[in-house]
């Protein structure tokens, strides 16, 4: 069985890893706008889909503790469903806003 401290120095290398690749990917994306040109707005029109995107995450996520909890309550020993269902919901969650800004996109 893994200690805490295991899991909280996982956790930890796994954001820091995360947010490491999150910089270094617009990073490449700003040099990619440099080099063709885009104007500002287009700029705009992307932060717009990337709040839209944390958005719904957050809103998938605090769903899918929302169920957990109820779930847990009507299964006692019902294992790891706060982890899955946080994914599952946060998954679906991005998945849909990926649809929401194809059709803001299309306007």
């Amino acid at each position: 069985m893994m200690s805490p401290h295991m899991v909280v120095s996982i956790l930890i290398i796994s954001v820091a890893v995360s947010i490491f690749y999150f910089l270094r990917s617009r990073h490449i994306e700003r040099m990619a706008r440099i080099e063709r040109g885009l104007t500002d707005n287009d700029v705009k029109t992307r932060k717009l889909f990337f709040e839209i995107k944390f958005g719904m995450l957050a809103l998938g996520v605090g769903l899918g503790l929302f169920s957990a909890y109820f779930l847990e309550r009507l299964l006692p020993n019902s294992g790891p469903i706060y982890p899955a269902l946080m994914l599952m919901f946060g998954g679906a969650a991005l998945v849909l806003s990926y649809f929401v800004a194809n059709q803001l996109d299309k306007k």
